[in-house]
Parts: structure tokens; C-alpha cells; sequence
């Protein structure tokens, strides 16, 4: 993770601390009897903040809990809600080839990540384009107003409840996307951009790095086969299916053969992230 006091090299982990390589800066691997996992340093390191900790014990043997922030180069507690500052965030959702969209996000946090939903229409990219990034802010603790700006004309026009989409699997989408912002004040509209297409063939496209960090799979293994509990989330579902091409669906589980299990667990891994 880049160091987010110089940004010139990565925190290395040691025995009693991490630290920079370059600048020197330090986050104590233990603080008032707390560990600092991986997940508390990467939110530092990313976001200046990390989620509101339990477990902490004062000096007089209380216990108490707070977030760590960044305040220059130091680490010091923040008492306040687990909520990111109310902001603005920036959401460009673009597809221009079925099944891929490119997310980009900007404002108080940037993310972006090109994802590929497998066989789906450009107006279902987009739409689970923004279920995944509005989850990703969620996850993040992110509040404020997003300002969504999408390519397919069809999926605002559903977003806006302006038309009704004909295909159940579209409406099961759009109902989910309304309920994953309902906690966010936002807006969408219509920003067509002209791009060439993505090129297709058989080359195995990257995962999206950190695109469901909330995500916790169920797993059960029946002799030569993991079966996995799908997420009642549609961006999941397509993209999980859209990575392991040996796998298939079985009523509400994903059925993946055990010699695609390294796929799996590389999946896992980086969406998870």
C-alpha cells in the first residue's frame, strides 16, 4: 500500500510497526492493546480514516472505540460517526460493448475498475456497473450526494422510473439498484461518448481489483464440485459467472468444479481486496 504521507513507496510490514521506506512515517502495529489488521491500514493508507474500532483500552483500563485518522503524519483518534464527511461523488458508468463497463469514481474517494458482467445487454452493464460502485461507497462508509453519469440512454430512462423495462431479469436489477441508494441523495443523466469497441476473443480478463470488498462467500464442497451460495446481489451473480466460464448455476448456488477451484479462490481474492 503507497504511502500516503510522501506517496513515493509502499508501507512495509516489520515486527513491531509498518513503515515507510522512504519518508519514515510509522503506524504502530498495535495501539492501546488494538492489533491493526491489514484491512484498518489499508483504509489509513487509502481513505486518511479508518471504520470506528472496538477494543481499544485506555490508559486507565477502559474500554472504548473510536476510528483512527491521519492528522499530518500522525495517527489520532476520531470520536465521530462511522461516516465519511457528507461530500460530493462523481460516478461515470460507460459501456460500449455488451457486457463490460468501465466505473470510474471521484470526489472524497477514486476507484475505478473495468468489469465484465459476461452476456448481458450494455443497459444491464451500466446497471450493474452502479449497484457494484454504490456498494463499494456503502462498504466505504461514504455519504453525500452521488452524481451519476451513465452511456446507455434505455438505463436512465429505467433509473428514472421514466419507462419500464419488458425483460424480469432487467426489473429485478433496477429494483435493486433503487434499493442500494436509498441511503444517498443522487441524480443520474445521460452522457453519451462515442468509443471504439472493446475487442473481443478468448483472452481471460483481469478481475476487478476491490470491486465487492464486503463480500463473504458460502461454500459447501459435494464430492468433485464447491457449490457457492450466490449473493442476492445481480452484479455478483453476473460477474462471479462471467470469471469461472466452468461453472454453472443450480437454483440459488453456483456450482464450480474442484479443478477450478484456484480460479475461485483468485477471484476471491482480488474482489475482495
Amino acid at each position: 500500500m503507497l504511502c500516503p504521507i510522501c506517496k513515493k513507496a509502499n508501507i512495509e510490514e516489520q515486527s513491531i510497526n509498518y513503515k515507510c521506506p522512504s519518508c519514515g512515517f510509522i503506524i504502530n502495529k498495535v495501539i492501546l492493546k488494538k492489533v491493526i489488521t491489514q484491512d484498518m491500514l489499508k483504509d489509513l493508507c487509502q481513505n486518511g480514516r479508518t471504520q470506528i474500532v472496538k477494543g481499544f483500552i485506555s490508559k486507565k483500563g477502559k474500554p472504548f472505540e473510536a476510528a483512527l485518522r491521519l492528522d499530518g503524519n500522525k495517527i489520532v483518534f476520531d470520536f465521530n460517526d462511522n461516516k465519511v464527511s457528507d461530500s460530493i461523488i462523481n460516478l461515470r458508468i460507460n459501456s460500449s460493448s455488451p457486457g463490460m463497463v468501465n466505473i470510474n469514481i471521484t470526489g472524497i474517494i477514486v476507484y475505478s475498475a473495468t468489469v465484465d458482467f459476461g452476456l448481458v445487454s450494455t443497459r444491464m452493464a451500466e446497471c450493474l456497473g452502479t449497484i457494484a460502485a454504490v456498494k463499494y461507497l456503502r462498504h466505504k462508509n461514504i455519504t453525500g450526494k452521488i452524481l451519476i453519469s451513465a452511456n446507455n440512454r434505455e438505463f436512465i430512462e429505467y433509473a428514472l422510473r421514466e419507462t419500464t423495462p419488458r425483460q424480469k431479469e432487467m426489473r429485478f436489477a433496477i429494483s435493486h439498484l433503487w434499493q442500494t441508494l436509498e441511503p444517498f441523495s443522487w441524480s443520474i443523466t445521460y452522457d453519451r461518448q462515442r468509443r471504439s469497441k472493446l475487442q473481443g476473443g478468448s483472452t481471460n480478463k483481469p478481475f476487478p481489483q476491490s470491486l465487492f470488498p464486503w463480500l463473504k462467500l458460502e461454500k459447501t464442497v459435494v464430492g468433485n464440485e464447491i457449490y457457492v451460495v450466490l449473493p442476492d446481489c445481480p452484479a455478483v451473480q453476473a460477474q462471479i459467472t462471467a470469471s469461472i466460464k466452468t461453472a454453472r448455476k443450480e437454483g440459488g448456488n453456483l456450482v464450480v468444479p474442484m479443478s477450478a477451484e484456484p480460479v475461485l479462490k483468485a477471484w476471491e481474492m482480488a474482489v475482495g481486496a
